[in-house]
């Protein structure tokens, strides 16, 4: 695994309290066997989590953020030839 997925995953499991394995199921499992949801239900859990938020955002608040929030999170670029063996380095 290239050094800088695996740091992502480290980071990302850290973030979410799994272990290293956990995280990389739980990844793995998410691109390989998402839960479809309808459109509608979609809209119902985000309403439902902006309603339980207490606060409203308005639409250049969200695009401010957004901007902040993609230096933090740039896409994971996968080499050519990925291993499938983790490293501990």
């Amino acid at each position: 695994m290239p050094d800088h997925v695996y740091e992502r995953l480290k980071a990302s499991a850290e973030q979410h309290r799994r272990s290293l394995n956990s995280e990389a199921i739980v990844c793995l499992e998410s691109v390989l066997a998402p839960v479809k949801i309808a459109p509608e239900e979609r809209l119902a859990r985000a309403r439902r989590l902006r309603d339980s938020l207490g606060t409203q955002f308005l639409a250049d608040d969200i695009d401010v953020l957004k901007e902040d929030i993609s230096h933090l999170s740039p896409k994971i670029a996968l080499d050519s030839k990925p291993s499938h063996k983790l490293s501990t380095s």
